[in-house]
């Protein structure tokens, strides 16, 4: 078999760089308005107010979370607090036996926000490559 091949000329790769993401965009003030006013009004056990009242106060807390987000992208680390989760079960299907259930994680506010900035970001790059 070795001889065979021998003669056989060794196939050259190309070589072809593949991006890499190194830092994600900073977010804007403007950008956490716009989240904050396309959530849903839904609020977790752990946020510590209801999210009605987190989204009429944006023009307050947007700059702050400004802050919060960037220093979370900048760094690459995600809050610890907002790792935090509520985990209830519910039926698959509602026509299923009561054996057949699925965990659901409720998440803070927060945390789904952070979540929607950086899924926005990766996103953007994805689609790039």
């Amino acid at each position: 078999m070795r001889v065979a091949c021998a003669s056989t000329p060794l196939y050259d790769i190309p070589y072809r760089t593949t991006p890499t993401l190194e830092l994600f965009a900073l977010v804007t003030v403007e950008e956490v308005d716009r989240l904050i006013g396309s959530t849903s009004c839904k609020t977790c056990q752990l946020d510590p107010v209801p999210t009605w009242l987190g989204k009429e106060m944006r023009p307050l807390i947007s700059p702050f979370l400004f802050l919060l987000f960037n220093k979370s992208l900048t760094s690459g680390l995600f809050p610890t607090d907002f790792k935090n989760a509520v985990v209830c079960s519910r039926l698959k299907k509602e026509w299923l036996d009561a054996s057949q259930y699925r965990p659901v994680s409720n998440l803070s506010f927060l945390s789904k926000l952070l979540e929607r900035v950086v899924q926005v970001r990766l996103q953007a790059f994805l689609d790039v490559w």
